[in-house]
């Protein structure tokens, strides 16, 4: 039997292994569109939402404030831990604690849409996670989504697996292998209308 621990630490070089990716260089990717869409509007402040005080939450909240910094020097980070993983109501209140604060956009490191709603409802601007249909909840106030795309990953594993050639290391693949994206801008997919002009190309690149 194989153990494949996504988002872990562990590994023996045997039958446990663990799988990651450099989410981190779409969310610095995201923290640029907050900030170029926070300088464009004159609010320059940025909300995040995180679930919980660990490595990979504090590391993906940073790459968020590094973009953002790189688009509006002058902006700041406010962030707004909510303590789950998943709590919908409580991800729609933190978003909207920031957008009363002054947020221009909200981004959020939890799982539902609650925070892009909540910021269309504010006629602000929302940032999603984990999935590139998060903007489906308001298309007119949604910036963009970074997001998990595990499919070549795991068929390279089974295929090693069923190969009789895997062995558990450490995989942190980054995003040139694929497994984390950008809504709007990955092949197929076009640009949310309220990405500022200015910043598309720097993104892109």
């Amino acid at each position: 039997v194989r153990f494949l621990h996504v988002s872990g630490f562990k590994s023996n070089g045997k039958n446990f292994g663990n799988l990651m990716g450099a989410m981190e260089s779409m969310k610095f990717l995201a923290g640029m569109v907050a900030g170029a869409r926070a300088l464009e509007d004159g609010r320059l402040k940025v909300g995040y939402i995180a679930p919980f005080p660990i490595a990979e939450v504090v590391r993906l909240a940073n790459a968020v404030a590094l973009g953002m910094r790189t688009t509006c020097p002058e902006c700041v980070m406010e962030i707004r831990w909510i303590n789950s993983w998943f709590d919908p109501p409580r991800e729609k209140e933190a978003a909207e604690s920031l957008l009363q604060a002054g947020a221009d956009v909200v981004v959020t490191g939890a799982d539902t849409p609650g925070p892009i709603v909540a910021a269309g409802q504010a006629a602000r601007w929302g940032i999603g996670y984990d999935s590139r249909n998060s903007c489906k909840a308001d298309p007119a106030h949604c910036l963009t989504a970074p997001y998990w795309n595990w499919t070549p990953a795991y068929e390279a594993i089974a295929k090693e697996v069923r190969d009789g050639r895997w062995k558990g290391g450490n995989a942190y693949l980054d995003a040139d292998s694929g497994i984390v994206g950008l809504f709007g801008f990955m092949e197929g997919e076009s640009v949310p209308a309220g990405v500022p002009a200015s910043v598309v190309p720097a993104v892109r690149e």
